[in-house]
């Protein structure tokens, strides 16, 4: 009986736990229910989560996208949860055959984070001409200077300039101008690339440097385009119109071979047996 204050103390303080515990958890569902955007059954979608994913100039459409694809996975995950899918043998090996790809990847990433591949244009002009054959174009090609405007007079008073002038004069007359919806230059495009057809066609009518007239596309737009040249397929690109590509391919390539090397590396650090 002299134990029994000990033991009422003891269940007392247990029950207090028990108490807060219970209250912890209805005040965090409590603020978790009030940040929400969606939920199913138990399980939120949160503010938090919607802005990681969301950009505001995505438009009120992209974003009920995002929530109504949330749900539609919840959905499928609770049920599949209920009729034991986690449990499968199947899932769970296809489900650590993921997490060892996705480890590697993320191991990589890390890896290439450290180890910084450095290059130069020296690098890229000189894997230009011992590979210059990865570089044929696939399809006949026309590189342009291309301008859009949202005004009629805007687009005729520059194509006006740049026939007096050349293009670059026109367009630093206009650079800053409401009116430009989008100016491109010096771009190389394949033949199908360029958009609507209607644009194609007046494209290959033209001479080398020569302007189109203002072309008014679906959109209540104003295009101009002016022709600096073109490429027939199987032929190879002067360097410095497809030094982005070239450098996208040396970098694949050069990422290849660091990986190579470092798994090399791995197999001498480690125990690796194979039996016939």
């Amino acid at each position: 009986m002299m134990n029994l204050p000990k033991h009422l103390k003891t269940i007392s303080i247990f029950f207090l736990l028990v108490f807060f515990l219970i209250y912890f958890e209805a005040c965090k569902k409590e603020v978790q229910s009030k940040k929400y955007i969606a939920k199913v059954n138990d399980s939120y979608f949160t503010q938090a989560e919607l802005d990681s994913i969301y950009n505001l100039s995505s438009g009120m459409q992209y974003r009920n996208e995002i929530i109504r694809n949330w749900i539609n996975r919840e959905l499928l995950f609770q049920e599949a949860e209920k009729q034991g899918v986690l449990n499968d043998k199947n899932f769970n090996r296809i489900l650590d055959d993921s997490k060892k790809e996705l480890a590697a990847s993320f191991l990589l990433n890390n890896y290439f984070e450290k180890e910084k591949i450095k290059v130069d244009r020296g690098d890229l002009e000189k894997y230009y001409k011992d590979h210059s054959d990865k570089f044929k174009l696939f399809y006949n090609s026309y590189l342009l200077n291309q301008i859009t405007f949202n005004n009629e007079d805007k687009a005729l008073e520059f194509r006006s300039n740049a026939i007096k002038k050349d293009w670059e004069y026109a367009f630093q007359t206009v650079k800053n101008d409401t009116s430009v919806f989008s100016e491109k230059s010096r771009e190389l495009l394949f033949e199908y690339e360029i958009q609507p057809v209607s644009i194609l066609r007046v494209v290959k009518e033209l001479f080398p440097n020569e302007i189109s007239i203002a072309l008014h596309n679906d959109e209540g737009r104003y295009i101009i385009v002016q022709l600096i040249g073109k490429f027939d397929k199987g032929v190879i690109p002067p360097f410095d119109l497809i030094q982005d590509e070239v450098k996208t391919v040396y970098m694949m390539q050069k990422k290849e071979l660091t990986i190579k090397d470092y798994i090399k590396d791995l197999y001498s650090k480690n125990d690796i047996e194979v039996k016939n």
